[in-house]
């Protein structure tokens, strides 16, 4: 597949890691396949000790009991379970699979069945997913905004229990991260887009940055993020927070800018509404590259530019995080004769403060362990690159020449370290 991609500002072992990514096939399928069960049951997402499954079991099962493999996500909701009771509909519907509560996985993977809605097939009484075993979840925001640009919300019905149906149709995934996609899914986002009525209040902007540093969860694990709006506005960037207003507004933007920039992650999965050929602007919060941003930029033919951030230790895909005004992105303002952000987000004490919040998260939520999970094994190379490149802008302090925190003033080794810098005067 043909890519515009820019690599230049990514450390060297993890940029040649993303180029092979990209040079790994990824075909657009055409031959989507529609599995029909009578008397089958979907059940919700249930996790089981010992299961290597990042949500958990759940899909559908036929009636004789087998589970139907073409109802999974591979690793992420997959297989069936134990169950007594269940409810019992006299219905034919739509198996659309697993609603996660989480706004990324929703675009790359919860919609990925909606499809089935272009058959404008009239015998259809529901579009059903489910949520977690006995999950109590009003589906509202931007998840039911979407469903509603959709068109589909008033079928759509969400079960938290297993349930049989009179018959169940289950379409085939619209897309296999980093395996194959399907027009049918870029026809999901675009249907929704298309759907978007303007506000005329709204105001196109040539270039936008999908800020988080409103989001409680990001100004609790990302460290540098009054750094990185500062740098884009500055550079001509309109900034937006995606969670302060509706999705339409947000597509309005998507579909108007020239250029969309984002953190890596959720955000920038927002992208998937906007024209393919667009040009984003990626920066990089972790050591790893994200995959399903790889298949983002692929599907839609993005001239796309990653931008690393400076990593310390690896970390889950919470975090913590830290930007500051080094390295890659330095590099990235440098050639392309941008601005710097605002002097106070590159004086010491601003980067000393961002460092110092990462370390005690860090160690909040990890202790002194180096975190590592069995996958992350194979990229070990470049997660150690991402180390010593952060820890090169920050050495006086790992390396106990300067303390990190107050207290460690009154620890013996700055206490020693004191007393020989007055011998020495």
């Amino acid at each position: 597949m043909n890519y515009n991609h820019d690599f230049s500002y990514l450390r060297p072992k993890k940029a040649k890691s993303l180029k092979d990514w990209y040079d790994q096939p990824f075909h657009c399928r055409e031959d989507l396949k529609i599995l029909n069960l009578m008397n089958a049951t979907i059940l919700p997402c249930k996790k089981l000790d010992g299961d290597n499954l990042i949500f958990g079991r759940g899909g559908v099962i036929d009636e004789n009991g087998e589970y139907c493999s073409l109802s999974s996500i591979e690793n992420r909701v997959q297989g069936s379970y134990k169950f007594s009771e269940y409810d019992q509909k006299d219905e034919k519907v739509v198996y659309c699979g697993y609603m996660v509560d989480q706004w990324g996985h929703f675009l790359v993977e919860g919609v990925c069945r909606l499809w089935y809605y272009f058959k404008n097939d009239a015998t259809v009484d529901k579009y059903v997913f489910f949520i977690d075993y006995s999950e109590q979840r009003k589906i509202k925001g931007n998840y039911k905004e979407f469903l509603q640009l959709l068109g589909v919300w008033n079928k759509v019905e969400i079960i938290n229990r297993p349930t049989k149906y009179r018959e169940i149709v289950v379409p085939e995934l619209s897309r296999k991260r980093t395996v194959y996609y399907s027009q049918e899914y870029k026809s999901i986002f675009e249907a929704v887009a298309k759907n978007v009525k303007a506000d005329p209040s709204w105001q196109k902007h040539e270039k936008i940055f999908l800020t988080r540093s409103n989001l409680p969860k990001a100004k609790e694990y990302e460290f540098g993020m009054g750094m990185i709006d500062s740098f884009f506005r500055n550079n001509g960037y309109t900034i937006i927070a995606p969670e302060k207003i509706s999705l339409s507004e947000l597509i309005f933007y998507l579909r108007n800018a020239d250029v969309c920039a984002s953190i890596v992650g959720s955000g920038a999965h927002n992208v998937l509404f906007a024209q393919d050929d667009k040009r984003v602007v990626l920066i990089e919060k972790q050591a790893l590259n994200d995959d399903d941003q790889v298949d983002i930029n692929r599907l839609k033919h993005f001239d796309a530019v990653n931008v690393d951030s400076i990593s310390l230790y690896p970390v889950n895909f919470s975090g913590p995080c830290l930007f500051v005004y080094e390295g890659m992105l330095k590099k990235y303002a440098d050639e392309n004769e941008m601005e710097a952000p605002d002097k106070q987000y590159y004086k010491e004490n601003y980067i000393n403060q961002c460092l110092k919040k990462y370390m005690k998260k860090y160690v909040n939520e990890y202790g002194y362990h180096w975190y590592m999970v069995d996958w992350y094994c194979k990229y070990a190379d470049y997660i150690y690159e991402a180390y010593c490149h952060g820890a090169a802008f920050f050495e006086d302090y790992l390396s106990r020449r300067k303390p990190i925190f107050a207290y460690q003033y009154f620890q013996w080794h700055y206490i020693k370290q004191f007393i020989h810098h007055i011998l020495k005067r």
